[in-house]
C-alpha cells in the first residue's frame, strides 16, 4: 500500500523527477512559472516564484496574495494559496499552504485481495522570509512542514528552502537549494527528501520580452534544464512559452516537453493559465489568480 502511494506522489511530480519519498514537495504551483517551463529561479517581485526561490519574495512592491488550482490526470488536483507582506523597505514575509488530492485509488493487500477505495492526500504549510541588501542582492528562506495521509496511516516531516538572487541591469541570476532536511520514516523504512539545487538566469531583452533559463541538479544525480519566455502583447496581456530538457525522460508517457500559457491583468488582479501536454496520462491545466503587487 505504501509503495503504491509513493508511486502516486512520483507520478504527480513528473515535471520534477527525483527519488525518495515526499516527491510532492517537487510539485511547484503557479501558472506563470509553469507556462515558462518552470524556469523561474531568477524572477523577482512575483509571489508565484516563492516555491522556486524564496529570495524572490524580497522583490515584492507591496502586499500580494495568490490562489492556484491545477487539474492533473486521474482525478488528481492541487490547491495552493500564499500571502506576502513587505515589512519595512528591505524585508518581506509570507505564509502559504499547499494541498494535493490524488482521487480514489483501489487498495489491495499483500495477497492481492481488494480492500476498497481510499483517497491519499498531502499538505504543506510554509513560512518564508526574505531580505534585500542594497539594490542588487537578496536572500530568502522558507520553512516547510508537510504531511502525507493514506489509508493505513500517515507520515510527516519538515524541510528548508534557501535561495539568493543578484540583479544587474537587465540581467538577474538566482540560486536555490530546495527540500533540505532529515530523512522521514514511513512504515518501517526511512527515505531521503527529494533535495534539488537550482540555478537560473533571467534576461530582459527589451521592455516587452524576457527570457529565462534554469538548470537543476537532483539528489540522485539527475540533471534537468528549463527554458522560458514571456512577451508583453500590451501592458495587461502576456503570452508565455517554455521547454523542459528532461534528457532521456523527454516524452515519458507520451508527454511533450513544451509548455504554453498566458496572463491577463484586470485592475489589481492578474489571471494566469498554463497548458502542459501530458500524453497518455492526460494534459495538465494550471489556473492562478494573483492580487496586489
Amino acid at each position: 500500500m505504501l509503495n503504491l502511494l509513493l508511486l502516486c506522489s512520483a507520478a504527480a511530480a513528473q515535471d520534477h523527477p527525483g527519488s525518495g519519498a515526499a516527491e510532492f514537495l517537487n510539485v511547484d504551483p503557479g501558472a506563470r512559472p509553469g507556462s515558462m517551463g518552470g524556469a523561474f529561479a531568477a524572477i523577482a517581485g512575483d509571489i508565484s516564484g516563492l516555491p522556486y526561490n524564496p529570495s524572490s519574495l524580497a522583490g515584492l512592491g507591496g502586499a500580494a496574495a495568490t490562489v492556484h488550482h491545477t487539474n492533473w490526470y486521474q482525478h488528481t488536483f492541487q490547491e495552493y494559496a500564499a500571502l506576502g507582506i513587505p515589512v519595512g523597505d528591505e524585508t518581506a514575509v509570507a505564509a502559504s499552504v499547499g494541498y494535493i488530492h490524488y482521487g480514489p485509488i483501489e487498495g489491495y493487500d499483500a495477497a492481492d485481495n481488494p480492500l476498497g477505495e481510499f483517497s491519499p492526500s498531502n499538505t504543506v504549510l510554509s513560512i518564508s522570509a526574505a531580505r534585500q541588501w542594497g539594490s542588487s542582492i537578496s536572500f530568502g528562506v522558507t520553512g516547510k512542514y508537510f504531511q502525507e495521509d493514506f489509508e493505513t496511516g500517515s507520515y510527516s516531516g519538515w524541510a528548508l528552502d534557501i535561495g539568493a538572487q543578484y540583479h544587474w541591469g537587465s540581467v538577474a541570476v538566482g540560486v536555490a537549494a530546495l527540500n533540505l532536511g532529515p530523512q522521514i520514516t514511513a512504515g518501517n523504512s526511512s527515505y531521503a527528501l527529494p533535495r534539488r539545487f537550482r540555478a537560473g538566469i533571467c534576461i530582459a531583452l527589451n521592455r516587452l520580452l524576457i527570457t529565462t533559463f534554469d538548470a537543476q541538479l537532483e539528489a540522485n544525480g539527475a540533471g534537468t534544464m528549463y527554458q522560458g519566455a514571456e512577451y508583453a502583447v500590451s501592458p495587461n496581456l502576456f503570452l508565455r512559452a517554455g521547454y523542459r530538457h528532461l534528457g532521456a525522460r523527454n516524452g515519458d508517457n507520451g508527454g511533450s516537453p513544451w509548455t504554453a500559457g498566458g496572463g491577463l491583468i484586470i485592475s489589481s488582479a492578474r489571471f494566469d493559465y498554463n497548458y502542459t501536454p501530458g500524453g497518455i496520462l492526460g494534459d495538465i491545466h494550471r489556473f492562478t489568480m494573483t492580487f496586489g503587487k
